[in-house]
């Protein structure tokens, strides 16, 4: 897995592309995909920085989170212990359905869903960055 350092520079260098991706709005289901991927970053960061064990269910030390499923389950029981705000859960839910929706569902579907909701995923991607140090 990349150090933390590794990790910084991929955020900086997916925001900018999702920066430079949400001036064209013929793009927007490659905003979504930068976004989700743009926290990830963020959240192995935040893992990396304050050495965070990845646990599963069963409260095993996994090491680092080698999918999403251990991810997703490891920011869960983080927000349980109020050591990241449950507010995110639901947000990255969000930005997760909607890179989902943009790699493996129609345009049509996409734009159904997240057309008028690109600001809100970019504002989300802000407030993981503000929030996990």
């Amino acid at each position: 897995m990349p150090s933390s350092a590794e990790h910084a520079v991929k955020v900086c260098r997916n925001t900018e592309t999702m920066q430079l991706i949400s001036a064209n709005s013929s793009y927007d289901e490659w905003v979504a995909v930068t976004a989700f991927y743009t926290t990830i970053h963020i959240i192995e960061q935040y893992f990396s920085d304050y050495q965070v064990p990845i646990v599963s269910p069963e409260f095993r030390n996994l090491g680092e989170p080698n999918n999403h499923r251990e991810r997703r389950e490891t920011l869960h029981l983080l927000m349980q212990k109020g050591k990241i705000p449950q507010k995110l859960r639901s947000k990255y839910r969000l930005l997760a359905n909607a890179a989902n929706i943009a790699r493996y569902e129609s345009m049509d579907e996409f734009n159904r869903q997240f057309a008028t909701r690109i600001q809100e995923l970019l504002e989300i991607v802000a407030e993981f960055r503000k929030t996990l140090p």
